[in-house]
């Protein structure tokens, strides 16, 4: 793997007018936060270990990834669409993407709204279970646990204790609230509701993580031309190979740690 490192003269950034500044550094910040937690979430779905106390937890470690992608994704629209794409008048840089970050940037318009936000599976998991919490009718999903979801793990660390009912409830509720606003049949049983409005939330969140980072790309790609003054395939910069990067499939984020007086750290570690 080759990456490119080009050195930005802080003096260059410093001569930008600050709404400029701003953008920028906005874009390039919120890219770096999505490309983290995806990185996270793709390490989730790899098994840790055996037994229902290993399944259950790798489960929520995997929900709480994806909720706050959710949520960042839908923060992140609000950097571009605040800083960028509804300033008056319009940003130069929207008028000058490409078709197909343009194509990004109307879906992206599209699916989250620009004046009154669309409730769309992303902006309900980001209001209700990301980055604020309520709205949830906790009752019903309750009364309809799957098999194996009213567990609890106590564990001697706090950070090795799983309230697995606690996450399965919240889920369950969201999944269900997300696939009744989006029209699902009125017969339709609990689990086929969890089931449809989850396959949403993935599908949602796969589309606009595709669709935001065309359209960062393109913004700081933009940005750092005028920053730089030239064309990023030209000027000095400097290839670096990467060498002994991991297959995702091989990293995994363990769900129990050795914690206390047990956790003796060795040359190894």
């Amino acid at each position: 793997m080759k990456i490119v490192d080009l050195t930005i003269d802080p003096a260059l950034l410093a001569k930008l007018d600050a709404c400029s500044r701003n953008q920028l550094i906005g874009c390039m910040h919120a890219h770096n936060e999505l490309s983290v937690v995806n990185r996270l979430l793709l390490f989730s779905k790899n098994e840790t270990g055996k037994g229902a106390h290993y399944n259950h937890a790798d489960d929520v470690q995997m929900w709480l990834l994806l909720q706050i992608l959710a949520g960042k994704l839908f923060e992140t629209w609000l950097i571009v669409k605040d800083r960028i794409v509804s300033r008056k008048p319009p940003e130069a840089i929207v008028a000058g993407l490409s078709a197909e970050h343009s194509d990004s940037l109307a879906w992206l318009r599209s699916y989250f709204g620009e004046k009154n936000h669309r409730r769309s599976p992303i902006k309900l998991v980001r209001d209700t279970t990301a980055f604020h919490y309520g709205g949830l009718d906790l009752q019903q999903a309750i009364g309809n646990l799957g098999d194996g979801e009213n567990h609890v793990y106590l564990a001697d660390h706090p950070a090795n204790s799983l309230y697995f009912v606690g996450s399965a409830v919240v889920f369950r509720s969201l999944f269900a609230m997300i696939a009744r606003e989006a029209g699902a049949k009125a017969e339709a049983t609990y689990e086929e509701l969890v089931t449809d409005g989850s396959q949403r939330v993935f599908d949602d969140v796969r589309n606009a993580n595709k669709h935001i980072h065309l359209v960062l790309y393109g913004l700081i790609k933009a940005l750092l031309e005028q920053v730089l003054g030239r064309d990023l395939e030209g000027g000095e910069r400097t290839d670096i190979e990467v060498l002994d990067a991991p297959s995702p499939s091989k990293v995994r984020l363990p769900v129990f740690v050795t914690m206390g007086q047990g956790a003796k750290a060795t040359d190894e570690d």
